[in-house]
């Protein structure tokens, strides 16, 4: 957990610079601008060529027209840096001043082959959010981390949800705790960071089991299609070696096998005699009520998950 993440600060850009390179062999038109944004800016010392000597060949004074634009001292635009230009992910487990102001500024980032996750922070609580491609997200003057020293490999760990209802309406952020030792619970997480490719995000929920009645559950999860080959990729579904109750708020697969394995359950109400599963990986932590009101929705198939990720506490 110490390696040392990059600042994005216009001539320390390396690491995303190497990262723009290597994936730029491989057609990626994302990273293809990237890099000639890069080079352009002459981000990651010469790769973008010598601008000072280009510009002083072209006849200019290099110095003289950086220092003055529009008859005025020309200013960098200030922003938060720490005193070196690096910070370690132990610095964001328990973050002062100036690591904080990057956090709240949306300039915390973990990469991990070509895509970035944003990190935020709320109630002492890191949330880094679903890989994404959009290279667009990605703001000048950040700090860039290594995805794998950030997020748990594996679980127990606590992931979150976030819903939103039709029309840019209602939206809430439920958080999820991952059981230990289940091929379930390892599959949810891949599927909340997107590291495998695929994720929740803007993917509907899919219905409510037993509506108004004992055992409501709420349906979500990824549909088979074109995405058949990717959830292939993803940890095999054993289920739990033992059998247990299950009660409102736990977290269920609804199949371990078949066309219904990246689906999920999320009972909403309790049994009166509680039946046994072996499919319970998780356990709803915050935001039961947010679930109960979509399980009211005459239009639950229109709520969506819009983001998701993986829940990290702060030190104090």
């Amino acid at each position: 957990m110490g390696r040392t993440g990059v600042m994005g600060d216009g001539w320390n850009h390396k690491y995303v610079l190497e990262e723009a390179q290597r994936r730029q062999e491989t057609d990626d038109p994302l990273l293809r601008d990237l890099l000639s944004e890069m080079r352009n800016l002459n981000m990651g010392g010469n790769a973008g060529g010598d601008l000072k000597h280009d510009h002083e060949a072209a006849g200019g004074n290099f110095k003289d027209d950086h220092e003055s634009v529009g008859g005025q001292d020309f200013q960098e635009p200030e922003y938060p840096s720490p005193t070196s230009s690096s910070i370690k992910v132990d610095d964001l487990l328990k973050p002062k001043t100036h690591t904080m102001t990057l956090l709240k500024g949306g300039r915390v980032f973990a990469l991990e082959n070509g895509r970035y996750a944003r990190i935020s922070i709320k109630d002492f609580q890191l949330f880094v959010h679903s890989l994404k491609s959009d290279l667009q997200i990605l703001l000048l003057h950040s700090v860039i981390l290594p995805m794998n020293d950030i997020v748990p490999q594996t679980p127990p760990c606590r992931v979150f949800l976030d819903l939103q209802w039709p029309n840019n309406g209602h939206r809430g952020r439920v958080i999820i705790h991952l059981f230990s030792n289940c091929s379930l619970s390892q599959q949810f997480l891949l599927l909340c960071t997107g590291q495998r490719g695929l994720s929740y995000v803007d993917t509907p929920l899919l219905g409510v089991w037993k509506k108004g009645k004992e055992g409501e559950r709420v349906l979500g999860g990824i549909h088979i299609g074109n995405e058949e080959r990717e959830i292939a990729q993803l940890p095999k579904l054993n289920g739990n070696n033992t059998s247990k109750p299950y009660w409102k708020g736990d977290v269920l697969a609804r199949k371990t096998s078949g066309s219904l394995n990246a689906q999920f359950a999320i009972s909403t109400r309790d049994l009166s005699s509680p039946a046994k599963s072996g499919n319970v990986f998780g356990k709803v932590e915050f935001g039961l009520d947010i679930l109960q009101n979509a399980a009211k929705c005459d239009t639950v198939t229109h709520i969506r998950i819009v983001d998701c990720g993986v829940v990290i506490p702060i030190r104090t």
